[in-house]
């Protein structure tokens, strides 16, 4: 039976000479593969965190569907006219693509994101982008750290804590990068000038502290994408 949902596509890999497999967060079903024979002739490239109206046909034993359509549907010109968000469209789909699995819907988080790819598509200040979906994203996600109290110094980045009494010292950082992130989180404001000065670390620390929170989460190609958006 053909059926038909939007999905937002996280990652493709070659599958033959003309076809791929793409995963795609989807609205209706969550994270979703599909074989889509012949899709490098239809579609040429499937875009990073393009939304697309997808046709397919998918079996209730199957863990892959085939897609038959595959229709964008949102504005992405100004990320396709400007080189640094276009490698940002692959940090973004690569850090979701990480660390989403669940093939159950969840309206919360496609609203986010989507709302993220829109903001995407309007932002100027194109280099802290990164920073603030990473800070959003963790809130969304539900591993949004403790803080013990405003002055705590170290983010415990293991038992997912900002504190004065870190547990284990050696993956405890006590920076002006990560106290940014624990003003952010207190919702206090943001010291742009700490942010842009720390910039990388903050990204680094984000993306370790997924690493340690989020199961089979690999992040080595996402700090090389983001080293390529702030240099």
């Amino acid at each position: 039976m053909k059926t038909s949902d939007l999905g937002i596509l996280l990652n493709r890999i070659s599958y033959g000479e003309n076809s791929l497999i793409a995963t795609f967060f989807t609205e209706k079903s969550g994270i979703q593969k599909y074989l889509f024979l012949g899709g490098k002739k239809k579609v040429g490239n499937l875009f990073p965190l393009g939304i697309y109206e997808l046709t397919f046909y998918k079996k209730p034993s199957s863990d892959l569907g085939k897609v038959d359509q595959a229709i964008l549907v949102n504005s992405m010109n100004d990320i396709f006219n400007n080189p640094i968000k276009s490698v940002i469209t692959f940090f973004v789909a690569e850090i979701i693509y990480q660390s989403i699995k669940s093939e159950e819907k969840d309206s919360e988080l496609w609203f986010f994101i989507t709302n993220q790819i829109n903001k995407l598509e309007l932002e100027t200040q194109v280099k802290t982008y990164p920073i603030f979906f990473l800070l959003n994203f963790i809130i969304h996600t539900g591993l949004k750290p403790l803080v013990e109290h405003n002055n705590s110094g170290y983010f415990d980045l293991e038992q997912g804590v900002f504190t004065s009494n870190p547990i284990n010292l050696s993956r405890s950082i006590n920076s002006e990068a990560s106290s940014v992130i624990r003003n952010y989180f207190l919702e206090v404001g943001v010291n742009f000038e700490l942010l842009n000065k720390h910039s990388s670390e903050i990204i680094e620390i984000l993306i370790f502290y997924l690493t340690i929170h989020t199961p089979n989460f690999k992040g080595s190609k996402s700090l090389k994408l983001a080293r390529e958006i702030l240099n």
